[in-house]
């Protein structure tokens, strides 16, 4: 008995376009999935980065304040270079908290 090949190279050459087809549209599928996962996770964190970052904003200046008054009634030279470390970081922190509230700021930043 003679079998023709050409009915089985054709049907192992649909069932491979068909694997490949299932294959690309899984990877697609995951690449949309991931895609909706970053949307949902930028929808949900988005409101709480600026009103953190304003929170925080808020304690290092009143922390600046403190540093301040505290300045304006010590006379030793060693607390005095202390307290002039802490604002200079409190102000590096100031400006990062600026800085993630401006970037996030979702509307007219000069109405607020």
């Amino acid at each position: 008995m003679l079998i023709s090949k050409k009915p089985i190279l054709l049907v192992s050459f649909m069932i491979s376009l068909m694997m490949c087809s299932v294959f690309y549209f899984s990877l697609m599928a995951v690449k949309q999935i991931e895609l909706q996962h970053q949307v949902t996770q930028d929808f949900y964190d988005h409101p709480f980065k600026v009103s953190t970052a304003s929170a925080r904003l808020e304690n290092t200046l009143v922390k600046i304040r403190v540093n301040m008054l505290q300045l304006s009634r010590t006379t030793d030279k060693d607390i005095v270079f202390h307290i002039v470390e802490s604002v200079g970081v409190n102000h590096f922190n100031a400006r990062a908290e600026l800085s993630i509230i401006q970037k996030g700021f979702l509307g007219d930043i000069a109405r607020s």
